[in-house]
């Protein structure tokens, strides 16, 4: 009897210690929903579904990211850059920074976090921070030509002090949309990144969602 008492307890003991684990995917899971019909109203330019969307992979991915410790599929690069996004759109400004550093600690080429970095320090009034992000946005050579012209232009005003944070935050939002907008319609089908396709882990940079062959997060 006491053999079969045991034996329920370590059973019981192993399930515990697993269904944390077995669940812990569920938030950035629903993040990454939530971000792809984002994108699509996004680049659709219906700006209220798309802040709608956002708001909600926001809300995901703060929760998959407050998780202890978070699952691999929030941690894995583009979860993170998505959730930074996400974050940005949303209005949740220091999420936005904090997910974009863990995906700088995973990949330092990823322009996205570089960019989105800036736009969330330029709309926290922080001009030190804004100017080393658009920095390392330009050292990061990201081959996007339109949102790097403005990158440039918006530093300089900033160096110099002929530009203000107010003027930078929009204007590099619009070139980030612009740039996104150009990379879908014309260099998607020919986009040397095979991560940006539409079955690749950073399927946004040239696809408004992905296809079906699409990475799946869940094995992460």
């Amino acid at each position: 009897m006491k053999k079969i008492f045991f034996l329920c307890l370590a059973g019981l003991l192993v399930a515990a210690l697993f269904v944390p684990d077995s669940h812990a995917w569920i938030s950035a899971r629903m993040g990454q929903k939530s971000f792809e019909r984002a994108w699509n109203a996004f680049l659709s330019k219906r700006a209220d579904d798309a802040r709608q969307y956002f708001y909600k992979a926001a809300d995901a991915y703060g929760l998959a990211l407050d998780e202890n410790p978070p699952s691999r599929t929030t941690m894995f690069p583009s979860s993170l850059t998505m959730a930074g996004i996400s974050a940005y759109y949303g209005g949740r400004y220091e999420l936005s920074v904090t997910a974009m550093g863990k995906a700088i600690e995973k990949d330092d080429s990823i322009w996205e976090a570089y960019i989105y970095t800036a736009m969330s320090k330029a709309r926290m009034d922080d001009k030190a921070g804004t100017i080393d992000f658009l920095e390392q946005y330009l050292k990061s050579n990201p081959g996007q030509s339109i949102l790097s012209n403005e990158v440039q232009k918006q530093l300089t005003d900033l160096q110099t002090n002929s530009g203000s944070l107010d003027q930078a935050a929009p204007a590099l939002e619009d070139a980030v949309f612009r740039q996104f907008s150009n990379n879908f319609t014309f260099v998607n089908r020919t986009a040397n990144d095979p991560a940006g396709l539409c079955d690749g882990t950073f399927w946004w940079r040239y696809n408004k969602a992905p296809c079906d062959r699409r990475y799946n997060y869940n094995n992460n």
